[in-house]
Formats: C-alpha cells, structure tokens, sequence
C-alpha cells in the first residue's frame, strides 16, 4: 500500500480493535499493525502458493486467523488470473490496460478459488473494524459483501482505480458512493500510481479528530 498504516491510524487518532485483510499476500502488513497494537487479524489470500508463503510470514494463533479464500459479494468459486511476477497483480478480473501498463507482469495461469462474503464467513460478534483491501479492482464487490459488517467499521484502506486496469473494475467514484451509505468517507487519497492508487476512508464520527 502507497498509505502507511500506523502512520494514517495515528493522524486520525483511530485505536483499531481488529482488521479484516483482503489480499493477504505475503504477509507485508503484519508488522504495520503490529505497531499499531492490532492483534486481531484476520487474513484471506486465495493463491495456494501464495498462502504457503503467508503462513510463514504471519504466525497465526487464536487472535491472527489466516484463510485461504478470495472475498466477494458471492459464496462460491471463481476463477482467478495468476501473475507470474511476484504474484501481487492476481485477480478475480480479467486484466486489462494491466498487460500493457506492466508489460513484465505475465499472466500465465488460472485457478479456481473459493470465494466467501465477509459477512458470511465472520462472526456477527467479532472484533473487526478496519477493513483494508488490496485486491486488483475486486474491491467494491467485496464491500458490497460486507453489508452488515460495515455498520460497525471505524475506517477502510482500499486501493482505487480511475482506469479499467481489469476489465470492470470499479473507479474510486464508485467506491466513495458506496462506503458514503454507510457514513464512511475517503479523507486521504495517494495517485502514486497514476491511475491506480490508494485511498483511506474513514466513519464520519471519527473525521475532524486528525492530529
């Protein structure tokens, strides 16, 4: 992420109970929220190598609970574009300016996932509330599956789109419309990327409180 966690947290005076994290990965932000004295994580990442990886970057243990799932707006299974770089392009959308943008990122293979709801899989009474996704424009379909979880979300770290790098993926627009029902709004916004970037939304209750 373009956006440092602890840092960001820390601005907005947020003290964060617990995080869902959506494109695990290998694991990078583990010590970010570490920092940030988050102990309850839960971690989905779909590629079975990948998740490999992740398991021994994260230690899991009954507060840290890794899965090897996608998350989305369906319980099901989907199929995924794996890239062969290092792996952190992969998506449940078909890539699309991605290929030329990236000409060094190849998307060599396809697997099938298991895809979950947040709000399926999740305890209603569970310790979360801070969703950040990093999930290659499958974003808001996840979000769209957290329905009853957002009611209870303090903030949101996704990255943003104003470019088709997929096919389909949802534009920084679209997320901002959706998280603004449930009071949530993008206060800080980073376009390193140049058409994609990262953007950290946070509950109204919490905006104006930044030190």
């Amino acid at each position: 992420m373009l956006i440092n966690i602890s840092d960001i947290l820390l601005k907005y005076g947020l003290n964060i109970n617990g995080v869902i994290h959506g494109g695990g990965h290998y694991g990078e932000e583990y010590r970010e929220y570490i920092r940030s004295n988050i102990h309850n994580q839960i971690w989905f990442e779909p590629q079975p190598d990948v998740f490999k990886i992740m398991e021994r970057k994260v230690p899991s243990s009954e507060q840290v609970i890794l899965c090897n799932k996608a998350l989305g707006n369906d319980n099901t299974r989907m199929k995924m574009y794996c890239d062969s770089y290092n792996q952190g392009s992969s998506s449940l959308l078909k890539p699309k300016l991605h290929l030329t943008q990236f000409k060094h990122i190849k998307f060599e293979k396809e697997i099938m996932v298991d895809v979950v709801r947040i709000d399926d899989f999740i305890p209603k009474d569970n310790p979360y509330d801070f969703i950040y996704l990093d999930c290659q424009g499958y974003e808001l379909e996840i979000l769209k599956g957290a329905k009853d979880t957002l009611k209870s979300i303090k903030c949101v770290m996704v990255e943003i789109n104003r470019d088709e790098l997929y096919e389909n993926n949802a534009m920084v627009e679209d997320i901002d419309d959706y998280l603004s029902n449930y009071n949530i709004h993008r206060v800080e916004t980073n376009w390193e990327g140049g058409n994609w970037g990262d953007a950290f939304y946070v509950h109204e209750n919490y905006i104006g409180k930044e030190k």
